[in-house]
């Protein structure tokens, strides 16, 4: 158990691995936020280098069907930041290939799994999966197949902090990642102004949309942004373009920073400074951001254009573009969801409102791939109280609808996955996650009861929810 049984864990893949001839065709299944696609990334390069044939496969989540239907020509399959929570499914029809799954997320319990399936989870050795990311467990099997795959650590870091993995620094497993990425000349820390949105968002908008923290008088207001800006004697535009913090003289950030930390003090909120992560391999200032990294990938999942989040993972000077401009695309798609939400606050029939539980039934109104990114962020709003359970049911087509669960606030006791395992097991379903975050496919036509069981189990208080 514990570390070294994990590690052992990692070298038995690798060798399970090695005894498959290079002539087999190998493909990678893999989730679609950026944990996911750093992870197909990392073992993408892992098998160029390798050199095996291989395919990949990125998806919203496993499906029955989805795996009735792998192409019966490949002999190997990845399933990487995905599987474990799947693994009969896996097992049944796939025990005639060989698997490996390197996944960090609840694992499936009593499956008695086939010789050709080999499956790697830090929880199947009592670590927490915040201890490392789909993408780490990934990049530790490639390290261990060739040292030369040290040079991906930074890709791992990418998958562990657009998990939410990072918290003014890592737990050892991503740490020893974030030391691998330091002596290889990958990554350099940074400390200073910490905000997220640093290099994708114009400054104004920076103060304003900051949560981490809020700015009394500030947050959600733009010209109250620009005010202070302009007391500063910051210029928030220049040539009629909007500034970023790039753009600032030294002594305009001098001034800024300054005028921040003064600010936070006055209002005694936590100052907005900390660690960054920092690549200085990379030329565009938001793939050099660790954190802004995690959200151009998690655009490109989730607006069906993962090709790009790959490519800007291998360096494509093309696709590291597209991917950077895809940001405007997705940060437009969350806003118009959020607006949505917003209007329909009132209507009983759209967003159900209980104590402790808040139910968004979209419908088509926000799409599957964002929902969840959706309910992240309204859980880390003050609209709702601490230990408010969100849920946002969005229908990914004629057939079939994704439930995502959060909970607001610092949550140490109530585990979303088991939530929505426990209703998925009267209503009929699929469910995956983590502790804090949680999602689950259900067949449409259960929209209604799969809300009603979710009330009751809630209501009924089966589950102590706490904050």
């Amino acid at each position: 158990m514990g570390y070294s049984g994990f590690l052992n864990c990692i070298s038995g893949a690798v060798a399970f691995f090695r005894s498959i001839p290079k002539s087999k065709k190998v493909m990678i299944v893999s989730h679609l936020d950026a944990d996911g696609i750093s992870a197909a990334s990392i073992l993408i390069r892992a098998m160029e280098r390798d050199g095996r044939k291989h395919s990949l496969m990125i998806i919203p989540q496993i499906e029955r069907k989805m795996i009735e239907e792998l192409p019966d020509d490949c002999d190997l399959f990845f399933f990487t930041d995905t599987g474990s929570g799947n693994l009969s499914y896996i097992d049944t029809y796939l025990r005639h290939k060989k698997v490996i799954i390197l996944d960090h997320h609840v694992h499936e319990k009593n499956v008695k799994l086939h010789e050709n399936i080999f499956h790697v989870n830090p929880q199947l050795f009592n670590l927490s999966y915040e201890e490392i990311s789909g993408a780490g467990v990934v990049y530790l099997f490639a390290k261990e197949l060739d040292n030369e795959n040290e040079d991906l650590a930074h890709l791992a870091l990418v998958g562990a902090i657009g998990d939410m993995q990072e918290n003014n620094g890592f737990q050892y497993l991503n740490n020893q990642i974030l030391m691998n990425g330091i002596a290889k000349g990958l990554v350099q820390i940074k400390t200073g102004l910490n905000l997220f949105g640093m290099h994708s968002r114009p400054l104004h908008k920076l103060l304003a949309f900051s949560t981490a923290p809020k700015f009394p008088g500030i947050y959600g207001n733009e010209d109250a942004a620009l005010a202070f800006l302009t007391n500063l004697g910051i210029s928030p535009q220049k040539e009629a373009r909007w500034r970023y913090f790039d753009d600032l003289t030294k002594d305009e950030k001098i001034r800024l920073e300054s005028a921040l930390l003064a600010f936070s003090s006055s209002e005694n909120i936590k100052a907005p400074f900390g660690i960054s992560y920092v690549l200085p391999h990379q030329k565009d200032p938001i793939l050099g951001d660790l954190r802004e990294f995690a959200t151009v990938l998690n655009a490109c999942g989730r607006l069906h254009k993962e090709e790009y989040g790959i490519g800007a993972c291998l360096d494509d000077p093309i696709l590291q573009k597209r991917a950077v401009e895809l940001l405007f695309d997705y940060k437009k798609a969350l806003t118009n969801a959020l607006d949505w939400v917003k209007k329909n606050e009132r209507n009983g029939k759209s967003i159900i409102k209980r104590e402790n539980l808040v139910i968004i039934n979209a419908k088509d109104h926000i799409a599957p791939t964002i929902a969840g990114t959706i309910t992240s962020m309204l859980a880390k709003t003050n609209a709702f109280p601490e230990g408010t359970l969100i849920t946002t049911l969005a229908r990914v087509d004629d057939n079939f609808t994704k439930a995502s669960l959060r909970i607001v606030g610092l949550n140490k006791t109530s585990s979303m996955h088991s939530i929505l395992f426990d209703v998925i097991k009267k209503v009929g379903g699929e469910v995956g996650g983590h502790f804090s975050a949680a999602g689950a496919l259900i067949s449409q036509d259960k929209e209604d009861i799969f809300i009603s069981e979710l009330i009751e189990k809630i209501e009924n208080k089966e589950e102590k929810i706490l904050s």
